[in-house]
């Protein structure tokens, strides 16, 4: 038997600070690697072994304070997308845009002693009243996406993120309470 290629082997990738375009684009190269990898790892086990192959998640370990809304939910769609199962795990911080990212994990965990912070969208605003108009529009349908998602993902209700804006407030949620609300399944 032919020794497993390194490939195979390294699978575990890391989200800390910013979430920006940099970030995520490094993140998705080795996402869309691992993935091609295992595409033809189980072409090839279908073909010559007959049976099927399992691949091992790949898991993202997040310690982040958040960023762009625009390049996290790129991310969170190549997750959900993506064949080879993807676990998130929640290292200390997983506020703002990081939660968004935690969430779209196939299977979720935090550690012990993490946090997580859900709030509404922040926009810095500037220009004519025409563009600020467009601008508020779409940080409005940003903050709907980012909700639908929590809601579609978690136990999160529609009426608790609706008090969380109403109120202007940040939702910072210890790593217990993420697990009663679903946005994780274990405490590691």
């Amino acid at each position: 038997m032919q020794p497993i290629p390194e490939i195979l082997k390294e699978r575990d990738l890391y989200l800390s600070g910013k979430i920006d375009a940099a970030t995520i684009v490094n993140l998705v190269k080795e996402i869309m690697k691992i993935e091609a990898t295992d595409t033809i790892v189980s072409e090839w086990f279908e073909r010559e072994m007959k049976q099927a192959y399992t691949p091992e998640p790949i898991r993202l370990f997040i310690d982040s304070h958040g960023g762009n809304v625009y390049h996290t939910l790129g991310l969170y769609d190549v997750i959900r997308n993506c064949r080879t199962p993807i676990h998130t795990i929640a290292l200390g911080l997983a506020a703002s845009c990081a939660g968004v990212i935690l969430v779209a994990g196939h299977k979720r965990f935090a550690q012990a002693n993490s946090s997580l912070l859900i709030h509404s969208i922040s926009a810095l605003l500037t220009g004519k009243s025409e563009e600020l108009k467009d601008d508020v529009e779409e940080t409005l349908r940003l903050n709907e996406t980012i909700n639908g998602i929590f809601v579609e993902r978690t136990q999160i209700t529609v009426q608790q993120l609706h008090e969380k804006d109403k109120y202007k407030k940040d939702w910072w949620i210890t790593a217990p309470e993420a697990l009663k609300l679903g946005i994780v399944e274990e405490i590691i």
